[in-house]
């Protein structure tokens, strides 16, 4: 330890340690411990895709629905892979595996309705539920959520000149019109069922009613929303457009959902000033939300104290908002803490952990 004291381990004790690189280690930590190195093509993103398939999918699908969505994977994944390696420029560059998890959380998060359909399946006299979905209705929305959810996280990270590339790439993809990626037969996707012809892909989202239609981002945003208050000031006032309705349906479905988000893009186009009206626009009686504020000299410590000073103790190491409430937390100039003598910031490594494992240790 730090202090010079030494802990004893049991024989059943091991350590584990998960570093980027051996770049600040000596020759005597590498000689004394066992190295397993794994390249990130080692793995592949087909595990990810096996565990998905087996654990996380509504009960209600039918063999043909699994089915078809494995061919949806195995379809559109590796030529949208290839594509991003070649042709486009990201603003952060993500692992496949990583890439193929945020899609996986997205698509899942969109499924509430067919959940909910698995649970109203059959009434007490076994006839089928109200709010059950037909087998049509729910191939045509996993298919078309699919290509919704692989639109937003595989090809989200790019900037605006690769994305005029992906779309013209995807929509051939998609409309089977590329020979080298023929579109299996279990996919229903069709010229008249894919996007719309007008605009890109990155213009429309999927409302899921009846078989499920394509709609421009601002059918999203409600009139109440959309409308501007005659006191208002001109420097509080927010003017709605695809961008800021695409932020609000992120918000929206991460939210309900409780999976952290993270909004990239160039300084001083409204990230900020976006995610705070909608955090003031939260109900006050079920949301508590936290903002942090990243400066160079911010500190793990302060970030932790900032954080722990909005929440409650509930019982010993169990902290939280008040009872029925959510606290929403905003970490603002996420890149900002000056990284420490071996490339670390320890502010970020910290949310890290707490996101990875739900937990981080009392500093007393």
């Amino acid at each position: 330890l730090m202090s010079g004291e030494i802990i004893q381990m049991s024989p059943p004790m091991s350590l584990m340690f998960e570093p980027a690189d051996l770049e600040q280690a000596s020759p005597a930590t590498v000689s004394r411990c066992g190295m397993i190195y794994m390249e990130p093509m080692e793995l592949g993103w087909r595990p990810l895709k096996k565990s998905f398939m087996e654990h996380e999918l509504p009960k209600n699908l039918s063999e043909e629905h699994v089915q078809a969505m494995e061919e949806m994977f195995e379809w559109l994944l590796p030529p949208v892979f290839e594509f991003l390696e070649h042709h486009c420029k990201l603003f952060i560059t993500t692992s496949q595996l990583h890439l193929t998890r945020t899609m996986q959380r997205l698509y899942v998060s969109l499924m509430d309705e067919i959940f909910a359909s698995a649970e109203s399946q059959e009434d007490e006299d076994g006839s089928p539920g109200a709010g059950a979905l037909t087998g049509q209705q729910i191939t045509m929305w996993l298919q078309q959520l699919f290509t919704f959810s692989l639109v937003w996280t595989v090809g989200g990270t790019m900037n605006g000149e690769s994305r005029h590339k992906f779309d013209a790439f995807f929509r051939d993809l998609t409309n089977g019109l590329n020979p080298a990626h023929e579109k299996p037969k279990s996919v229903k996707i069709s010229k008249n069922t894919n996007y719309p012809e007008r605009g890109s892909v990155y213009d429309f989202y999927f409302h899921k009613a009846g078989s499920g239609t394509w709609n421009n981002w601002m059918d999203y945003l409600d009139a109440e929303k959309m409308a501007i208050p005659a006191d208002v000031k001109v420097s509080e006032l927010t003017i709605h457009t695809n961008e800021t309705a695409r932020q609000i349906y992120f918000l929206d479905t991460y939210r309900t959902h409780r999976i952290p988000l993270l909004f990239v893009g160039p300084t001083g186009t409204g990230k900020s000033a976006i995610v705070n009206k909608y955090l003031i626009e939260l109900p006050k009686e079920k949301y508590l939300p936290n903002v942090v504020n990243f400066s160079a000299r911010t500190s793990a410590s302060q970030t932790q104290d900032i954080i722990m000073s909005k929440l409650d103790r509930r019982r010993k190491g169990v902290y939280g908002p008040a009872m029925n409430k959510e606290c929403v937390l905003f970490v603002d100039d996420l890149n900002m803490p000056m990284k420490e003598k071996y490339g670390a910031q320890p502010p970020i490594e910290l949310l890290r952990q707490w996101v990875d494992h739900g937990n981080w240790y009392d500093k007393k």
